[in-house]
């Protein structure tokens, strides 16, 4: 039976995160598409409750359980100037204006929580086989718990948890360590009262779910479908179990940087298209700020790539015409707020090349199936992105491949303004997705999954480019419309079909925080136990056991995670199979 516990916290975590960006989204929306600010609400949102996570830990604040309910004052005080701004009956018809939008999100959010409401009565976190949850939850905890000079327990135990130039686990989270996922669970844990493992997963329902209108925008704004189309899109984004994967994995920075790069990509085309103006281009600052800022809280990586598709759009268009002066304006506009950004944030910029020398020294991940057309669309026969049998996988990409390249030939012939857009978002990325599955293969590392990361990060754009065959449904002749429409029938069918086994499996999960693996945490409040040995033979248990006891020193026989080295075992008492016994 499903507990409604999970759905109450679920909606309470994605309404507190639009309270916290629609005073933003009224404010920062660029004046020709301001009366859309709806569509900005969410990714603003998380923007701004991470910004303010990172002040408060360079402030010296010791963590958001002290500052969380004042820190509510600055999106109040936000939304008082934007309606100041709208006035309250403009707001909300702006707002209701994207109704079937947030009925779609509401619908994704509670088709999300619905499997973890079957796997637990009480509020806990589960993953189909990522460990990255705990690293999370352990990232949340510092910052709810702990100020930035904290040197307690683990959270000072250099010879453990150093990683190049972070020699405690707080900086390893400000500078190396994916901060925003950890500053959003650790806010909203402090104004909901939850604990870490109870909010993870809900938090990476809550950012699929919210990203849903930002999905509508890029169909919409981006590649010029109808709002029909546009919708059903959205609804596609938020039941693909591309998208999925990601959720039941709890990738969170991957959820918030696709979010970000699709603000990004936005805000690089439609400064293209109108007139180029430095007036024009402070109109879109705060949108881009908000972008980068994600990209580098999350994965901050991701900043040499997050362009790519924009500068493809731009880059292509002035090779064409020319118009090189015109570039560089452009260019200059859009990167100006990115150096705002890096000198807001520059603990993560300064981070940046230690972070891809630990790409390079490890080999993260795991492998994940080679994606063909037909599973660029979600046509996956389950949770693992496996690919149906051989006769209809072929089928299926020959179907949706064969009518994605007759529609972009016809656009082309027609010369209609979208195809370039579709080409320079799917190009460039799919060239470097082929790159990566090819060296997964011939190295016989762990590419593919990095290869899907890039696929997920720029899936908000890439599935309204991959729809363009949609357009068929624009000729006169019937033949054609019914084949669109029954083309996309069974394209959302069949994700509807993947999304179904995924709630069957994420329902038993085999990772999950259950009652023997919380009571971990009484022993933080054990006076006599000073230092422990975390002997728990797999990595799930280590990891949670790890973020349960953060006051307490301790150490791992077996490296474990990044921060979490192994070294000689020097604790008091040995912990093993949930029970702690003197060494």
């Amino acid at each position: 039976m499903a507990h409604l516990l999970h759905f109450v916290v679920g909606f309470a975590l994605l309404l507190h995160v639009l309270f916290w960006g629609v005073g933003a989204a009224m404010l920062t929306m660029p004046r020709p598409w301001r009366r859309f600010w709806p569509v900005v609400v969410a990714p603003l949102g998380f923007a701004l409750q991470s910004a303010v996570v990172w002040a408060g830990a360079h402030f010296e604040l010791p963590g958001t359980n002290s500052y969380a309910g004042v820190s509510e004052i600055l999106p109040l005080a936000l939304l008082g100037f934007g309606l100041r701004r709208f006035r309250l009956r403009a707001a909300c018809t702006d707002f209701a204006r994207f109704g079937l939008v947030w009925l779609a999100v509401a619908g994704s959010l509670a088709a999300l929580i619905l499997p973890l409401a079957f796997a637990s009565k009480g509020l806990t976190s589960v993953s189909l086989g990522s460990c990255d949850v705990a690293d999370y939850a352990g990232g949340a905890r510092v910052l709810m718990e702990f100020a930035r000079g904290s040197r307690e327990g683990f959270i000072g135990l250099t010879e453990v948890v150093r990683v190049l130039s972070a020699d405690n686990y707080f900086e390893y989270w400000l500078r190396l360590n994916h901060f925003t996922p950890a500053a959003l669970i650790a806010l909203n844990g402090s104004v909901l009262d939850c604990a870490p493992y109870e909010l993870a997963s809900l938090t990476g329902m809550v950012l699929l779910a919210g990203s849903l209108p930002l999905v509508f925008w890029m169909a919409r704004a981006v590649v010029g479908y109808s709002g029909g189309v546009s919708l059903i899109i959205a609804l596609l984004y938020g039941c693909s179990p591309i998208t999925w994967y990601a959720v039941a994995h709890v990738a969170l920075g991957q959820l918030l940087a696709a979010q970000a790069i699709a603000l990004l990509t936005w805000a690089g085309i439609a400064l293209w298209r109108g007139r180029l103006s430095w007036r024009r281009g402070a109109q879109f600052a705060g949108v881009l700020l908000a972008g980068y800022w994600l990209v580098l809280g999350s994965y901050n990586f991701i900043l040499v790539l997050c362009l790519v598709p924009a500068v493809a759009f731009a880059g292509g268009l002035t090779l064409w015409h020319g118009d090189w002066s015109r570039f560089c304006r452009w260019g200059v506009v859009l990167l100006a707020p990115l150096t705002a950004c890096a000198g807001l944030f520059f603990g993560r910029v300064s981070g940046l090349v230690e972070r891809f020398t630990l790409l390079r020294a490890y080999d993260f991940g795991w492998p994940v199936p080679i994606l063909s057309p037909e599973g660029w669309l979600g046509l996956v026969s389950g949770p693992s992105l496996e690919a149906w049998p051989f006769g209809l996988r072929w089928l299926l990409t020959a179907l949706v491949g064969g009518l994605f390249v007759w529609a972009l030939a016809r656009a082309t012939r027609l010369r209609r303004p979208g195809a370039w857009t579709v080409v320079a978002i799917t190009a460039p990325v799919m060239a470097g997705y082929a790159y990566l599955e090819l060296r997964g293969i011939s190295l016989g590392t762990n590419a593919s999954y990095d290869a899907y990361k890039l696929l997920a990060v720029f899936y908000p754009l890439l599935l309204p480019a991959f729809c363009w065959w949609v357009t068929l449904r624009r000729s006169r002749r019937l033949v054609e419309w019914l084949g669109v429409v029954g083309v996309l029938g069974v394209v959302v069918f069949l994700n509807v079909v993947a999304v179904g086994v995924f709630v069957w499996r994420m329902a038993s999960p085999p990772l999950r925080v259950d009652r023997e693996l919380r009571q971990v945490a009484k022993i933080e409040d054990m006076a006599d136990v000073k230092s422990i040995n975390l002997l728990l033979p797999d990595m799930w248990s280590r990891l949670w056991a790890n973020s349960f006891l953060l006051r307490k020193p301790h150490y791992f026989p077996t490296h474990t995670y990044e921060a979490r080295r192994n070294t000689p075992l020097r604790g008091e008492w040995n912990l093993e199979s949930g029970l702690i016994a003197w060494e």
